[in-house]
C-alpha cells in the first residue's frame, strides 16, 4: 500500500524578478515531507501500540484496556506543534524519521508509552501466572519472548524511528506504507481522518446532534393537520357541492366559458408552467367535438379558476366579453371561480377513472393529474391529492424506459413526458414529507428539460431554470442534508458531521458562482445590502424565481443548525464540543436566517405582478419565512428577539397586501383554532372550506394564531 501526499499549490502572486532555479519550489516540498514524517511517525507509533494491544493475550486487564484507549483514541497531535525540519535526501529518495529531530513529540510519547508498557508487562505477567498450570511452559515461556522482542522492536522505533521509502511521481510524494491488510488500512484511515481536526472534540466524522424544531411552529403544525385529514376526502367533496352550486352559465355556455379560460391559460400562465405545447395542443383542441371529455382541458380550466386576479374585482355584468385587458363578469367573484373550479375537477375525475387503465392514454393521464394538483391543494384536498400523485408517479416510472427512446416517440411527446416526469418527482418529494415518509436521494431521478420549435425566449429560460435548480437539489452532499433538515421539521432528533455542513455550503455557493450570468441576480447572495439593491431594481422574473429556490434551501439548512446541542456524543462518551465552533455556527445560521428571510420577502413582492409563477412561490415561500423568523423570536438573545418580531412583523404586513390573501385573512372573531383542537387529533382543514381557497385562509390563520406577536404586529415596524 502507498500513501500519496499532494503537493501544497503553488498559486499564489509571482515575482516577476524571482529566480527560476527552483529554489521556492524545493523548500515547500521540503517542509511537505518534514510535515508528512512526522504525521506517519505519529501514526506509525500508534499501529505498533495498537497491534502490541492486540496479540496474544488470554483475558486483557482494565489497566491494559485503558492504555490502548489513550494510545489509540483520545491522544492526538495537534497541528500548531508539528515543527518543519530541512532534512532531506534527495539522492537516495528516502528519507529517515529519526527522533532526534522532534523531541518535543518523542519524549513525551516514550515516557506515556514506557509506562503503558510496564502496566502491560504487569498484567501479562498477572494472567500468565493463573495459565502455567493448564498450558506448557515451553510454549509460555516463547509467548514471553515474543512480548518482550514486540517491545523492544517498539523501543527502538521511539528513539531510532522507522525509515520510509519514498518516490515522486508526477509531482506527488508516495510512501511505501507496509500495510497489507484492511484492519491495517482501517486504523490507517481512522487516525488520520481524526487526528487533524483543530477542533475539541469535533472531528471531521464526529455526529453533531441537531434537536427537532418546536411542535408549535407553523410546519409541524401542518403536517399533523394534514395528517388528521387524510380520511377526510368524501365529506369536503358533498360539502364543496353545497357551498359552491355550479354557475348557470356554465350550464347554459359551456363551450364559451371553457374557450374563454384555455386562452387565460395560455396567457398568463403556460410561458412559465409549461404544461402542455401550446401549438399541439390548441390543434388538437379545435377538433374536439365535446371538450368537457378531456381530461386535460377540464385540469386547465380547474387551474384557472384557483388563480387570483387583482384586477376582477368588478362584479360589472356589462363589460365587454371580448376585451383582453378585462376579464368577463362572470368570473370576476372569487366565489364563483370556486364553483366552476369544483365543476371542472368533478368533470375531470370522472373521466381520470376511465383512463387509468387504458395503456393509450397514460401520458395524457399523468398530465391532467399533475395540472389538477393546484386546485387539489388550495382546497386542501389531502388524501385524493395523495392517492393521484402516487399514480401519476408509478405511471411515470413504468413510462420512462419507453420515452428514453427518441425513435419511438416525437420530439414534442419526449419534451411533454420529461417535464411532467420532473412535476411529478418534485410533488413526489412533497407529499411524501407531509407524511412523514421522507424520499431518499436515490429515489429521485430528473431528465433534462428541452425547449420545443415556437416557444417563447421566456418560456426557455424559465425551463433551464428548472434544470439549474434540479441540478443543485440533486447533489448527493444537498439532498444528504435535505432529508436531514426534514426529519428535523417532522419532529426528529437527527446528527450531522462537520464534513456534512461544510460540504453542503461549499457545494451551494459553488452551483451560485457558476450559474450563467443570465440567472445570477448578485455576485455575492449573502451580502444583503448588494442583494436588496438589485431585488428593487431588477424585473427579471426568472432571475427572482431562482434566487427564491436558492434562499429557501439555504434558510431551511440554516434554521435546522440554530438546533445544535452542546454535546456530541463520540465512541459512546458525551463530551463537550468546542464552544467557539459551537457559537460561530448558531451567530452564522441567526444572521443568514434573519438577513435571508428579509430577501424572500422583498423577492416575492417583487414577483406578485407575474401571476403565474406568484402563485406557485409567494403563497408557498412566503410562510417559510414566517416560520423561521417565528422561531428566532425566542432566542435568548434579546436583541436577536427583537430583529426577528420587526421581520416577522413586515412578513404580515406583505401577507395583508397580498393579492392571493384578497378574501382568505381570517377575522379574529371567526377564526376556529384552539389550543385544544390543535393538540387533538381532530381534523380542521373541513373549517374553512367555505372561503374561495381554503388553503390560504387556513396557513394565515395559524401563522396568526402561533404568531408570538402582538395583536398588532405593526407595532413592531
Amino acid at each position: 500500500m502507498q500513501l500519496v501526499c499532494v503537493l501544497p499549490s503553488s498559486e499564489h502572486t509571482i515575482d516577476p524578478n524571482e529566480a527560476v532555479d527552483g529554489t521556492k519550489q524545493l523548500k515547500r516540498m521540503r517542509e511537505t515531507v518534514d510535515l508528512l514524517q512526522q504525521t506517519i511517525q505519529q501514526v506509525e507509533l500508534e499501529m505498533e501500540q495498537y497491534r502490541n494491544s492486540n496479540s496474544f493475550c488470554p483475558k486483557p486487564s482494565a489497566i491494559q484496556e485503558n492504555v490502548m484507549t489513550a494510545t489509540c483514541c483520545d491522544k492526538f497531535v495537534d497541528p500548531v506543534c508539528w515543527s518543519v525540519d530541512d532534512s532531506f535526501s534527495e539522492s537516495e529518495n528516502s528519507c529517515s524519521t529519526g527522533g532526534s529531530n522532534h523531541t518535543n513529540i518523542n519524549d513525551m510519547e516514550e515516557d506515556e508509552l514506557v509506562q503503558g508498557n510496564d502496566a502491560m508487562d504487569d498484567s501479562h505477567d498477572s494472567d500468565n501466572t493463573q495459565l502455567q498450570r493448564f498450558d506448557d511452559p515451553q510454549q509460555q515461556q516463547q509467548q514471553q519472548q515474543q512480548q518482550q522482542q514486540e517491545q523492544k522492536q517498539q523501543r527502538l522505533l521511539l528513539s531510532n524511528g522507522k525509515e520510509w521509502k519514498m518516490t515522486l511521481v508526477n509531482g506527488q510524494w508516495r510512501i511505501e506504507t507496509g500495510i497489507n491488510t484492511i484492519s491495517g488500512l482501517e486504523h490507517l484511515s481512522q487516525t488520520l481522518y481524526r487526528a487533524l481536526s483543530p477542533f475539541q472534540n469535533i472531528c471531521v466524522d464526529t455526529p453533531i446532534t441537531i434537536a427537532p424544531c418546536e411542535s408549535r411552529t407553523l410546519f409541524p403544525v401542518t403536517i399533523k393537520l394534514a395528517r388528521n385529514h387524510l380520511l377526510y376526502s368524501v365529506r369536503a367533496t358533498l360539502e364543496s357541492q353545497r357551498l359552491f352550486p355550479t354557475p348557470s352559465i356554465l350550464l347554459n355556455e359551456p363551450k364559451m366559458v371553457i374557450d374563454r379560460l384555455v386562452d387565460m391559460y395560455f396567457e398568463r400562465y403556460n410561458p412559465s408552467m409549461t404544461f402542455v405545447h401550446e401549438s399541439t395542443y390548441l390543434t388538437y383542441y379545435h377538433q374536439l367535438k365535446n371538450p368537457l371529455k378531456c381530461p386535460v382541458t377540464m385540469a386547465l380550466c380547474s387551474y384557472v379558476c384557483c388563480g387570483h386576479h387583482g384586477a376582477t374585482t368588478t362584479t360589472d355584468d356589462s363589460m365587454d366579453d371580448d376585451d383582453d385587458s378585462i376579464y368577463p363578469s362572470w368570473y370576476a367573484r372569487m366565489v364563483d371561480r370556486r364553483a366552476m373550479g369544483e365543476y371542472f375537477y368533478r368533470q375531470c375525475r370522472d373521466i381520470l377513472d376511465d383512463t387509468f387503465d387504458d395503456p393509450r392514454r397514460r401520458l395524457e393521464t399523468v398530465m391532467a393529474i399533475n395540472i389538477l394538483k393546484r386546485f387539489l391543494m388550495n382546497t386542501l384536498r389531502v388524501s385524493e391529492m395523495r392517492k393521484l400523485e402516487t399514480m401519476a408517479y408509478l405511471i411515470c416510472l413504468d413510462l420512462k424506459p419507453q420515452y428514453q427512446s427518441p425513435a419511438q416517440t416525437s420530439k414534442v411527446e419526449w419534451a411533454m413526458f420529461a417535464r411532467h416526469f420532473a412535476f411529478s418527482v418534485w410533488c413526489h418529494v412533497a407529499v411524501d414529507f407531509f407524511m412523514d415518509s421522507i424520499s431518499q436521494h436515490d429515489d429521485v431521478d430528473f431528465i433534462h428539460l428541452e425547449p420545443l420549435p415556437g416557444e417563447s425566449e421566456y418560456t426557455r429560460q424559465f425551463l433551464s431554470l428548472q434544470n439549474l435548480f434540479f441540478d443543485i437539489f440533486l447533489d448527493r452532499s444537498v439532498c444528504t442534508v435535505f432529508e436531514h433538515c426534514q426529519n428535523i421539521l417532522l419532529g426528529n432528533e437527527v446528527e450531522m458531521t462537520l464534513e456534512m455542513i461544510l460540504r453542503f455550503e461549499q457545494v451551494t455557493i459553488k452551483w451560485w458562482q457558476n450559474l450563467p450570468a443570465d440567472f445570477q441576480l448578485c455576485d455575492d447572495p449573502y451580502s444583503f445590502d448588494a442583494v436588496k439593491a438589485m431585488i428593487y431594481q431588477t424585473q427579471d422574473d426568472c432571475k427572482l424565481t431562482l434566487f427564491v429556490f436558492f434562499l429557501d434551501l439555504i434558510i431551511t439548512f440554516h434554521s435546522c443548525l440554530l438546533k445544535v446541542r452542546t454535546k456530541v456524543i463520540d465512541n459512546n462518551n458525551i463530551v463537550d464540543t468546542d464552544n467557539d465552533v459551537l457559537s460561530l455556527m448558531h451567530e452564522k445560521s441567526v444572521k443568514v436566517c434573519l438577513e435571508l428571510s428579509e430577501m424572500l420577502v422583498l423577492v416575492i413582492n417583487q414577483l406578485d405582478s407575474n401571476v403565474a409563477y406568484t402563485q406557485f412561490l409567494s403563497d408557498v415561500f412566503l410562510f417559510v419565512a414566517v416560520d423561521v423568523l417565528a422561531s428566532l423570536t425566542f432566542d435568548e438573545d434579546k436583541t436577536v428577539a427583537l430583529k426577528a418580531k420587526q421581520k416577522l412583523a413586515m412578513c404580515f404586513s406583505a401577507l395583508d397586501a397580498a393579492d392571493f390573501m384578497a378574501g382568505h385573512r381570517v377575522p379574529l372573531a371567526s377564526s376556529p383554532l384552539t389550543a385544544n383542537l390543535i393538540n387533538s387529533n381532530a381534523t380542521l382543514f373541513h373549517l374553512y372550506n367555505q372561503y374561495p381557497q381554503p388553503r390560504y385562509a387556513l396557513l394565515y390563520d395559524m401563522c396568526r394564531f402561533l404568531s408570538p406577536l402582538e395583536s398588532n404586529p405593526s407595532s413592531y415596524l
